[in-house]
């Protein structure tokens, strides 16, 4: 059989909606009711419809019905998530001291963290930062008893609180000053943060330091200002510096002279024959003793060293040479200084070569020349060799002294003169007593007086630490190199410094 063609199919199509169109007559009809159909037979039985008629229909007469346009689709409602009961934010953790209470004086202790700022401090900075300060405070030794509107400053860390004799305090700083404080690292960072929070009642309202590291720049240079000694040159560590040797040795002499002309020539002479100018002759410097010039000023600061007998050793030219300023607070040179090494290495070997005698550049040459000549600080005893001690260091001895000393030889280590009191750690007797031998015998003593009073939880760093303590409240200087605790190190040690 030959399938339809699309023709026939349109009018089969047309032929069925014929059929099922009827009158308009909206009456029910037979058709409507129900009927009982019978049997199956009947149905069989049953007439076939009339075909309708075949009549050909031309295909391009007919016209398709247009299509209606899509509906957009409907947006998908975004699905429904059930909403979690947000937890509840925790509370905050209380600090257990309100912050003001931190910050005050009578309760702080000292931060780890913040001395280890303090060791890697910045003078240069921290002199720049003590300028904001001069505006109300002194800060030089020859300006004590100068009217200014804030208290002297010189020698201010480790001094007791509200000291300044003369200077009018407020009652709150009197307190603290009568109840035997002292202006340790941990108080004077306390209050540089917020001198209102720290000491309420204050008459100091200036504005905080909020950077932590300039805090600790500025306090470790007011560190450096001892009214004792007070000289930063003398608080430079041991002259004995391998490397610093090297680099002299190793130095261009004749570059060393150009650079020593261009940048001192215009105040100092290095030639006999020149006219005087602004600055001391420099033609026996090395090794010689500071502040011997004969017939110039010096400033205070250098006579009190030319005094104690200091010399210019290679390290307190370099130390000098890097930062004036800062070495030696109070002198009157207004140079800034020379950051690179080598130059400063050249010129002080240029300085050296004027010398008739020149100073060994070795450390058992220094050892023997430097032997028979005043240290700057203690005492020489031939076959030792200098003591040395980080800031850090004395700074953690500082702590120990005052929880576990204190009780026995005093918080300003002057001894107490009562039955259960210990001898001084200052001053003539400390020196009368410790002196003449080893660093040893001072570790040893504090060992077993510590262990005598039940020293539980004391380290052999602990007690090196509070030795180191006690050498800087001596007037010995810091240095690079940590004391040791081992006995063949501290024997090897004596109490002087070059």
């Amino acid at each position: 059989m030959k399938p339809f063609g699309p023709c026939v199919v349109l009018l089969m199509l047309a032929a069925l909606a014929l059929a099922g169109c009827g009158d308009n007559d909206t009456s029910q009809t037979d058709a409507d009711q129900p009927q009982d159909l019978g049997e199956p037979d009947a149905l069989a039985e049953a007439e076939p419809a009339d075909e309708p008629a075949n009549v050909a229909i031309d295909p391009a007469e007919i016209v398709p019905a247009p299509l209606a346009p899509l509906a957009p689709p409907a947006p998908l409602a975004p699905p429904v998530v059930p909403i979690a009961e947000a937890a509840p934010e925790p509370e905050p953790e209380l600090p257990a001291t309100p912050v003001e209470q931190e910050l005050r004086l009578d309760l702080v202790i000292a931060d780890p963290a913040f001395l280890a700022l303090i060791d890697e401090a910045d003078l240069n900075n921290g002199l720049r930062r003590l300028q904001r300060c001069t505006i109300c405070h002194s800060i030089r030794e020859d300006d004590a008893g100068m009217e200014r509107a804030g208290p002297f400053l010189f020698g201010i860390v480790d001094a007791a609180i509200g000291a300044t004799e003369g200077f009018d305090y407020s009652p709150a700083m009197v307190a603290l000053g009568a109840d035997g404080m002292t202006w340790n690292y941990a108080r004077l960072n306390a209050f540089l943060t917020d001198p209102v929070k720290a000491l309420p009642g204050t008459a100091m309202t200036i504005a905080s330091i909020a950077d932590d590291r300039d805090r600790a720049d500025l306090i470790a240079y007011l560190a450096t200002l001892f009214a004792e000694a007070a000289l930063n040159l003398d608080l430079v560590g041991d002259a004995a510096d391998e490397q610093l040797l090297e680099r002299i040795a190793a130095a261009d002499l004749a570059a060393g002279e150009e650079f020593a002309i261009e940048r001192c020539g215009g105040c100092h002479n290095f030639k006999a024959e020149q006219e005087t100018p602004p600055g001391p002759d420099l033609l026996e410097v090395v090794g010689g003793p500071i502040a011997a010039a004969e017939g110039y000023n010096y400033s205070v600061s250098f006579r009190n060293l030319g005094e104690e007998g200091a010399i210019w050793t290679y390290q307190r030219l370099d130390a000098f040479l890097a930062s004036p300023a800062v070495t030696i607070p109070g002198t009157r040179m207004g140079f800034s200084g020379i950051a690179d090494e080598n130059v400063r290495a050249a010129i002080i070997g240029f300085m050296r070569s004027l010398s008739d005698d020149p100073l060994p550049l070795t450390i058992a040459g220094l050892a023997v020349e430097l032997g028979g000549r005043p240290p700057s600080v203690g005492r020489y005893v031939e076959g030792l060799n200098p003591i040395v001690f980080r800031r850090l260091q004395a700074f953690d001895g500082e702590g120990i002294y005052n929880g576990r000393c204190a009780g026995c030889h005093g918080i300003s280590l002057t001894g107490r003169d009562t039955p259960t009191g210990g001898p001084a750690l200052l001053g003539e007797a400390f020196d009368d007593r410790w002196f003449g031998g080893s660093v040893f015998e001072l570790y040893d003593y504090i060992r077993r007086e510590m262990t005598a009073e039940g020293g539980v939880g004391i380290t052999h760093q602990d007690y090196a630490a509070i030795v180191a303590y006690i050498l800087l409240r001596n007037g010995f200087a810091m240095g690079d190199d940590w004391l040791g605790h081992e006995r063949a190190t501290l024997e090897n040690k004596g109490f002087f410094q070059y």
